[in-house]
Order: C-alpha cells, then structure tokens, then sequence
C-alpha cells in the first residue's frame, strides 16, 4: 500500500490517506495536471515532474509471477 501524508489545517499532527497503489490517469488529466503544475511551477519544473509519472496502465504489466504462472501453462 502507498500512502500519502500531508498537514491537515486545524488538525494537530499528519493526516494520512492511503490508496491501494498507482492509479492510471487519461492521457486529458495528464494533460491538466501539467497545465496546472506548469502555471505554478514554470514548464521546465512542470516537465521534470511529469517525467516520473508513469504514462501507461501498471495494471497492464506482466509480473514475474504472471510469467511463471505462463511458463507452467506452456509447459503442460
């Protein structure tokens, strides 16, 4: 699990929301996201950031275990 800590106003100590693991985006939200990044940021930070954020679905990729799992199929 990931998790995301951040000060909450009015509230002692950090808040924490915890999600299940990344998230895919549209390619439109990624799009918003560095309008947005850019505006307070300047482009050539907004571009930095934006080059850790995964452009593609993690769902969609094989795990070690998904290709075992295929090997043994195979081999049957």
């Amino acid at each position: 699990m990931f998790g995301v800590k951040w000060p909450d106003e009015g509230v002692e100590g950090p808040r924490t929301l915890w999600h299940a693991g990344p998230v895919a985006i549209s390619e439109a939200a990624r799009a918003d996201l560095y309008t947005g990044l850019a505006e307070v940021l300047g482009p050539r930070r907004a571009e930095t950031l934006m080059a850790y954020l995964p452009t593609f679905d993690p769902t969609d990729i094989a795990t070690k275990a998904d290709i075992a799992e295929l090997r043994r199929e195979m081999d049957q």
